[in-house]
């Protein structure tokens, strides 16, 4: 886009400097009149295309503000989610751990506790399997042993006593790890409890991160685009101002032409409805007005008309006149524009060969040159345009 700003400001630099180069011949008169009215349909067409691509630019660049607003906002509260759903999952995390530990030291409880308890009852068995093993020894032996009834009596109430002592402390260490087994179990069951919630918050939290991802990365795409829309407005705005720079001077330099040219007029009189010629002996294949351009695309001015021939065939004048331009005008190619006196002007454009030259003085129907297909052309054919103090006129109006 920039690109084009820049083409279009080469354009005005290039008339100023025609404008101050010119010579009074009316021949370039009339080229400059010609050119100078064409380049600013053209600019005048390229400013209302780029004003109305400025202001679609810079509807669509508030649109992507008002989205990018609403999605940085819907960025935030997802943001704080994201942070709500960690801090969920680093307590349930911590909760877990802490279940764990608690399971792990009841664990060991009863490890020692059951370790106890197989020691105390592996002395009890001992006593008892002495007692009825050796007889004599242990328990046994001192009953046995017993002087009288009295000692063996108070013998016999001391071994009850060591071995009721021995199974309350069996009856309550199995107690104790009854106790610890189930404080077991609800630690089991509490620590998988504890580890389905911290399961639940782990996905709650990668869901809410895959969320809160895409939420970014959209954010930023459109971020990203409403970036590209401000640099086109900014180009746009760019080459809308060249335009206007552009449009600004061809209109002067236009008006002045036009001027100068009404001052170099030959004296002739202007031929009227059917006082022209038909220029070359070919039908008309495309009329004045405006049309799709068979090279460029797009709708554009024709600002006269098309008339098959092929190359070589002859091109007359369509009246007495003289010529103030006979050469290479650009995308005209070989052209001859002739005057006829009271600002009517032909011209005959494409040619592949000139048979007259600027300044010489022709008579109705003398020939000026043959068909071609020089500058842009798609074909051998004729271009002919009829101008009034410069404007392009139908010519089917003077046949």
């Amino acid at each position: 886009m920039l690109g084009r700003g820049v083409r279009v400001l080469a354009v005005l630099l290039s008339l100023v400097v025609l404008a101050t180069t010119a010579t009074a011949q009316s021949g370039d008169l009339a080229e400059r009149l010609s050119d100078t009215r064409g380049q600013l349909e053209e600019a005048e067409r390229g400013l209302g295309t780029v004003r109305q691509q400025v202001g679609t630019a810079q509807e669509q660049l508030a649109a992507a503000d008002q989205q990018l607003i609403a999605l940085e906002a819907q960025l935030r509260e997802q943001e704080a989610a994201l942070a709500e759903a960690r801090a969920a999952y680093a307590e349930a995390r911590a909760r877990t751990e802490a279940a764990t530990r608690e399971l792990q030291a009841v664990s060991e409880r009863l490890s020692r506790t059951q370790q106890e308890l197989a020691e105390r009852e592996r002395r009890f068995d001992d006593r008892i399997a002495s007692a009825y093993k050796y007889g004599n020894v242990g328990y046994a032996s001192a009953l046995i042993g017993a002087e009288d009834v009295s000692d063996f009596v108070n013998t016999m109430y001391y071994v009850r006593s060591v071995m009721k002592t021995d199974r309350v402390m069996i009856t309550d260490v199995t107690e104790t790890a009854r106790e610890v087994a189930e404080d077991r179990q609800d630690a089991d069951r509490l620590r998988d409890a504890l580890a389905s919630e911290e399961a639940a918050a782990a996905r709650s939290r990668a869901e809410v991160e895959r969320a809160t991802e895409a939420q970014r990365n959209l954010t930023a795409m459109v971020a990203g685009e409403r970036a590209q829309r401000a640099r086109l407005v900014a180009e746009l705005q760019s080459t809308e101002a060249d335009y206007e720079v552009l449009v600004d001077g061809l209109e002067a330099e236009s008006a002045k032409l036009a001027e100068e040219l009404r001052k170099s007029q030959f004296s002739g009189t202007q031929p009227g409805p059917g006082g022209l010629l038909w220029p070359t002996a070919g039908h008309r294949t495309s009329g004045y007005g405006f049309r799709t351009h068979p090279i460029y695309g797009g709708r554009r001015m024709h600002t006269g008309v098309d008339i098959s021939g092929g190359t070589g065939q002859p091109i007359v004048a369509a009246a007495e006149g003289q010529v103030v331009s006979a050469g290479w005008r650009g995308g005209y190619g070989l052209t001859v524009v002739i005057d006829h006196g009271g600002g009517l002007h032909t011209l005959y454009a494409h040619q592949v060969r000139l048979s007259v030259s600027s300044g010489e003085v022709v008579g109705q129907g003398q020939k000026i040159g043959e068909v071609g297909t020089t500058g842009n052309s798609t074909g051998p054919h004729l271009h002919y345009e009829v101008r009034v103090n410069g404007q392009p006129r139908d010519p089917m109006e003077w046949y």
